[in-house]
C-alpha cells in the first residue's frame, strides 16, 4: 500500500453576533484545518489539525514541506513517518505550527492504519481502559462534593469517545440529582462535528 495523493481542506463558519473574546484575541470564526490521505488500494485517512488559529499555516506546512515526502510511503508506519518528518523539521518546528501539521497527518495515517486490519485505534494504541474502574471512582469524588454542599460542578470531557463521555456524565446526573448545574469543557478535543453529536447524546440521556 501507498500514498498517492494528500489534500488540504480549510473548514471556516464564521460567528457573526457569537463572536467571543479571550483576554488578547478576538474569534469572529471557528475554522479547522483536516488533511486528506488517499492510498494506492483506495483506502482513505482523515486528519485535524489547526482548529484554535488560522488554518493556512497548516495546510501550507503539509502541501508544500510534508506532502512531498509522504508520496509513495506506506501509510501503515505511522511511527517511522512521524520521527522521519519530526526529525526534517526539529531545527525549525519544534512547537506550534509545524507539530499541529504532524499531528493531522499522524491521525490520518493512524485512521488508514486502522482500516487496513480492521481493527479500532484504541486497540492498536494499547486498548482502553476500564470503564468501570473510573465509573466508581467519579462516584466516590461526587459523594464528596454533594456533601460540601457544592451546587455547580465543572467536568472535563474529551479523553474518552463521545459515547463514553456520555456515559460518564450520565452517571454524574445520577450521583449528583436534577438541582446541580453541570458544566463541560472538552479542552479541544472535540471538533465541530463530534460537538454536534455529543449534544445530542446529552439530549438524550437528559443529561
Amino acid at each position: 500500500m501507498k500514498i498517492v495523493s494528500v489534500e488540504s481542506h480549510i473548514l471556516r463558519i464564521p460567528l457573526g453576533d457569537k463572536t467571543f473574546f479571550s483576554s488578547q484575541a478576538r474569534f469572529p470564526e471557528r475554522n479547522s484545518y483536516l488533511v486528506r490521505i488517499q492510498t494506492d488500494t483506495g483506502l482513505v485517512g482523515w486528519g485535524e489539525g489547526g482548529q484554535y488559529g488560522p488554518p493556512e499555516p497548516v495546510a501550507a506546512v503539509i502541501d508544500h514541506v510534508f506532502a512531498p515526502k509522504l508520496i509513495g510511503r506506506d501509510p501503515t508506519q505511522p511511527v517511522v513517518i512521524w520521527e522521519e518528518i519530526y526529525a526534517s523539521s526539529r531545527d525549525f518546528g519544534q512547537k506550534g505550527t509545524y507539530i499541529e501539521a504532524i499531528s493531522a497527518v499522524d491521525i490520518a495515517l493512524w485512521d488508514i492504519s486502522g482500516k487496513a486490519v480492521g481493527l479500532p485505534i484504541v486497540k492498536m494504541l494499547g486498548g482502553p481502559f476500564g470503564n468501570n474502574r473510573i465509573l466508581d471512582a467519579v462516584r466516590k469524588d461526587l459523594k464528596g462534593y454533594r456533601e460540601t454542599g457544592f451546587d455547580t460542578l465543572k467536568v472535563k470531557i474529551g479523553l474518552l469517545d463521545p459515547s463514553a463521555d456520555a456515559e460518564r456524565l450520565k452517571v454524574i446526573r445520577e450521583t449528583v440529582g436534577p438541582n446541580v448545574t453541570l458544566m463541560v469543557d472538552a479542552n479541544h478535543a472535540y471538533s465541530a462535528a463530534t460537538a454536534i453529536r455529543m449534544g445530542r447524546l446529552m439530549e438524550k440521556y437528559d443529561i
